[in-house]
């Protein structure tokens, strides 16, 4: 059987300076964990962290009204994911993100399609989707 297991974890953030409850997921799928960070407005604390699990993959919300690009790559990469793939970015905030992440060219797919191999090859890599 195929078994899939998610965790949600609420955490408050600010969008337009109106508060939100923000959900960020820990999915594991087929043995891979995948961490998807939502609009984050301040870090995440020490429990809220325990239980996102350690991400594989993990989707980081660039947006212009949350928590800075530098602030979230050192968040993202203290997870130690494989992969890192951000979203909901603009062009400044995806460019100060790849800054920080030394990576000015990242690999860009419009369909990501890994074997579990390809996944624990990488470390830390930014890859970005296509987002037309």
């Amino acid at each position: 059987s195929r078994e899939i297991l998610i965790k949600g974890i609420g955490t408050k953030t600010l969008i337009e300076k109106k508060e939100y409850i923000n959900t960020t997921y820990s999915i594991i799928l087929e043995g891979v964990c995948i961490g998807i960070l939502g609009p984050l407005s301040e870090t995440l604390k020490a429990d809220q962290r325990g239980r996102l699990e350690n991400p594989e993959i993990l989707f980081v919300s660039l947006r212009e009204d949350t928590l800075s690009p530098q602030e979230l790559y050192k968040l993202a990469i203290s997870f130690e994911p494989n992969i890192i793939i951000p979203v909901d970015y603009t062009p400044s905030t995806l460019s100060v993100f790849l800054k920080e992440a030394g990576n000015a060219k990242p690999e860009t797919v419009d369909k990501l399609t890994l074997k579990k191999k390809d996944i624990y090859e990488r470390q830390g890599e930014v890859i970005l989707l296509n987002q037309e």
